[in-house]
């Protein structure tokens, strides 16, 4: 059972309910509790991984997702080298994306990234504040919610 603030019961969009999310990090713990928060949460219904940007660059070839949560720094190609690579992919549907790192420094080029883009979290972050991003900033209420 996840350990956090939100309460399951919460009603959620039936937006949010309904997307394809893409999980891309390195670190297989942190891609574990991802895959395990936003089926509890019920903001998706399909939660895919990858352990790197090639290996995402590949499922967003032959699948389309909603959402993209992506650490930033990775080795081979970070989160922004991620995003600029799925700007220059010829797919009908681009995910709106999240950015996580524990650089704040890498906050200060945001301008400079892909339209995809919606939020960057800094690393630790509170489950409560990715539960509340993918809600109500990236897929508020309204969003599509017909």
């Amino acid at each position: 059972m996840l350990s956090t603030a939100i309460d399951p019961k919460r009603r959620v969009s039936s937006r949010t309910s309904k997307l394809r999310v893409l999980v891309v990090d390195d670190d297989p713990i942190f891609r574990k509790v991802l895959m395990t928060a936003l089926p509890y949460w019920e903001v998706a219904r399909d939660v895919e991984s990858a352990a790197d940007g090639l290996e995402a660059l590949s499922k967003l070839q032959h699948s389309p997702f909603d959402l993209l949560i992506s650490d930033d720094q990775m080795p081979g190609m970070s989160g922004r080298q991620l995003l600029t690579e799925i700007d220059r992919l010829d797919v009908e549907h681009q995910p709106k994306a999240i950015l996580c790192s524990a650089n704040p420094f890498c906050f200060a080029a945001k301008q400079t990234w892909p339209s995809q883009l919606v939020l960057v979290l800094e690393k630790p972050f509170p489950l409560e504040q990715l539960h509340e991003a993918i809600t109500c900033r990236v897929f508020p209420r309204g969003d599509g919610d017909g």
